[in-house]
């Protein structure tokens, strides 16, 4: 009978290690906008030092033009003062400028990439047709966007460096790829492990979960009348695979940044920031 105890409490101390809730989990990231499901803060993450993150700092978000007037209450209650948009003229004249409370300084960085493949994917949006967003797209766009992203993350950076800009918002149409891959960079910067960027990137899948399953529905009808897609089940398959992240995918950002610059700190500089500024924005963002 003691020995059966004993093993009963060893389970018990087992199953109460496998249900105690990582670190951070009581942190209420996502914060809720009638006009955008995916705003969410980036910080409260410990890095590789035991360091944290600070919160309520920066912000990663989907675009901001469908804001009500609760919504922008909401911004000013996070003392918002800088927000970022990755839009090209194109996106932005389908979705709108950003709705934005008074005083909030208000930057346009657009990334299209080499082949324009942000009005690649808003053509594939307005009919339906995805057969050229195949599903290794997804992949490969992280690899891109550190090259056609540097002009646009180079003044994100530059901005984060000084904390008069603080807090910040950054942010493309669905807060996804181009905002994800912004997010890696930040986080990556301040010593996040890869484990927790990945985490972080995925829960765009939580925020998003509804809004996905009507986009991907939305879009699969559109493409049904659509002439020009012939291969209905394969569309569905790339349009599911746009809309539904998998970590691999953000693996692209890594991959491309280790081969070609060994490491975060290396690209950075590669692209126009200075070592000071990389400092400026470790000694805002951690403590």
């Amino acid at each position: 009978m003691k020995t059966l105890h004993i093993i009963s409490l060893i389970l018990l101390s087992t199953f109460l290690l496998q249900c105690k809730p990582k670190s951070n989990d009581h942190f209420k990231r996502s914060i809720a906008l009638h006009g955008q499901s995916n705003f969410r803060d980036i910080g409260n993450y410990t890095n590789e030092d035991g360091e944290m993150m600070k919160s309520g700092l920066v912000y990663r978000s989907g675009a901001l033009s469908k804001l009500d007037s609760t919504d922008i209450i909401q911004l000013e209650e996070l003392n918002i003062k800088t927000v970022v948009s990755f839009l090209t003229p194109g996106e932005i004249a389908k979705y709108g400028m950003d709705k934005l409370p008074n005083g909030v300084n208000y930057y346009n960085y657009p990334i299209t990439g080499n082949n324009n493949e942000a009005q690649t994917v808003l053509k594939a949006r307005m009919d339906g047709d995805f057969s050229k967003v195949p599903i290794s797209f997804n992949y490969d766009i992280h690899q891109l966007l550190i090259e056609v992203g540097q002009s646009a993350y180079l003044n994100l950076f530059k901005l984060l460096a000084d904390e008069d800009n603080y807090p910040i918002v950054f942010h493309c149409s669905h807060g996804v790829h181009r905002t994800g891959t912004a997010a890696a960079l930040v986080h990556a910067t301040v010593g996040i492990p890869w484990e927790t960027i990945t985490e972080d990137y995925l829960l765009s899948n939580q925020c998003r979960k509804e809004e996905v399953s009507k986009r991907i529905n939305e879009l699969s009808k559109l493409a049904k009348n659509n002439p020009y897609v012939f291969n209905m089940k394969e569309n569905k398959e790339n349009i599911t695979a746009f809309y539904k992240l998998k970590k691999e995918y953000l693996e692209g950002c890594a991959t491309a940044i280790q081969q070609d610059y060994g490491n975060t700190n290396n690209y950075l500089q590669h692209i126009g920031l200075t070592e000071n500024e990389i400092s400026n924005i470790k000694s805002i963002l951690l403590q």
